[in-house]
């Protein structure tokens, strides 16, 4: 099968820290507005900062920060991923009907992940495989710009899921549970 190439979370903030970083590129795609306005008129808070966010961007555990040992679940969400019948747009499948499938007979915890993207403007999140990348589909568009509206400072994390569907040539689908956690030493008491 043609594997189409896509960046990672993590090379994307590499690149992004050591090309924009001194700008606050960095700081922006970690959403940290306020510190990337700051980092814009100071150049990289005098280029220190600028240094800081490499190092960050290339020690940076998306993982460590999505544990519960270190966050509070503060919503639970389950929903249905949309638009399980097209195309992939990035991973090692073609067909996100076949990537589901391959998910059904490999049951595994933290198997999927949400990955953030911009559709015509609008805040979107593709559901992938966290194996390899692949698109499995997106959330609703009224649910991804909840999501970003209202838990902007809080990590996503899909907690479970269930694949529907296959048999008697139905196509498949997939329901999932999203926890939203928020980082403990950012809870206010």
């Amino acid at each position: 099968m043609y594997e189409k190439e896509r960046l990672n979370d993590k090379t994307k903030g590499i690149l992004i820290a050591i090309f924009l970083g001194e700008l606050g590129g960095y700081r922006f795609y970690r959403h940290q507005y306020f510190l990337g306005i700051i980092y814009l008129f100071t150049c990289g808070l005098f280029m220190l900062g600028y240094l800081y966010d490499i190092y960050a961007a290339l020690t940076y555990d998306c993982n460590k920060y999505s544990t519960k040992e270190n966050s509070t679940v503060i919503d639970t969400i389950h929903t249905k991923v949309v638009g399980v019948s097209f195309e992939c747009d990035h991973g090692t499948f073609d067909d996100r009907q076949e990537a589901i499938e391959a998910l059904s007979y490999r049951r595994k915890k933290n198997a999927l992940a949400l990955q953030y993207f911009e559709y015509k403007g609008e805040p979107a999140f593709y559901v992938v495989m966290n194996s390899d990348n692949t698109d499995i589909g997106c959330l609703k568009a009224n649910l991804s710009s909840e999501l970003t509206r209202k838990y902007s400072d809080c990590t996503f994390v899909i907690s479970d899921y269930e694949i529907t569907g296959g048999e008697d040539r139905r196509k498949f689908g997939c329901n999932i549970t999203i926890q939203v956690l928020r980082s403990k030493n950012q809870i206010n008491y």
